[in-house]
């Protein structure tokens, strides 16, 4: 399910956003650190902020600050779909394996983001292992997966290496 774009700009006081955008950081830094560390967790590279694929643009009304809003997860490496596959752009092999596509943040950035899936850990597990549409193996599978991501957010080594766009060489998107 996804929300339609006009009842979200209601809910959350935007608006959709129709001119080009033409990097992640003309977005909110905290929105947009936010969401490329849960595109992180989920384990999608399936996304570009420039060319709107599979995600949504929305300003606020209130400040003119831009959001961006994810949706089709099914190329995730948490739900790993038998069809998803992974990006020639990107220096990743399984849909499985993560590749942060964040931007390059100080550390203070990116701890509070960290700081934040952290706080939010145990409802992040708690909502899977409560979903009950799904079997109990699945559910298993995922909080295995989505606990690799908290050992590497809370391994400064590991941050260093895997979230850091700074030490990382540039990708470049493919236009579609």
């Amino acid at each position: 399910m996804i929300e339609d774009d006009d009842t979200f700009a209601k809910r959350t006081g935007t608006k959709v956003y129709e001119k080009p955008v033409y990097h992640q950081d003309s977005c909110e830094t905290a929105t947009i650190d936010r969401m490329a560390m849960f595109q992180y967790m989920i384990g999608n590279t399936d996304w570009y902020v420039n060319t709107r694929h599979n995600i949504n643009i929305f300003q606020r009304k209130v400040g003119g600050a831009l959001i961006a809003v994810p949706y089709d997860f099914d190329f995730s490496g948490v739900i790993n779909t038998d069809y998803a596959s992974t990006s020639k752009e990107i220096p990743i092999t399984k849909v499985t394996d993560r590749y942060y596509k964040g931007s390059c943040r100080d550390n203070q950035t990116m701890d509070e983001t960290i700081k934040l899936f952290n706080e939010k850990r145990a409802d992040i597990i708690q909502l899977y292992e409560d979903f009950s549409l799904v079997p109990e193996y699945v559910t298993k599978k995922g909080v295995k997966y989505y606990s690799k991501f908290y050992k590497i957010i809370n391994d400064s080594e590991q941050v260093q290496t895997s979230l850091s766009a700074c030490n990382r060489p540039a990708y470049s998107v493919r236009r579609q």
